[in-house]
């Protein structure tokens, strides 16, 4: 009692059968469908440390330009300009 019935997936992704009857992993119809500004490539150096480019790491401002180049409508401004000038 409660269950879904019908859940509607995201329309750019596949369900796939997992080793777990119920739970299913989504893959993308086309890889290369995501926007090119989500890369991996461009969020590594700020989620992970690199020593090749150290003031990537966890810089608020390298992610924020990030995340506005690929959505600029999903980015809300700055709440404290000050504390990101820092960064």
């Amino acid at each position: 009692m409660g269950e879904k019935l019908l859940e509607k997936l995201h329309p750019i992704r596949i369900p796939e059968p997992t080793e777990h009857s119920k739970i299913l992993k989504l893959q993308r119809k086309d890889p290369d469908q995501r926007p090119h500004h989500l890369r991996p490539e461009r969020l590594r150096p700020i989620c992970y440390h690199d020593p090749s480019q150290p003031a990537l790491f966890r810089n608020r401002r390298a992610l924020r330009c990030v995340l506005e180049e690929s959505s600029p409508a999903s980015v809300l401004p700055m709440q404290n300009p000050s504390s990101e000038a820092a960064t």
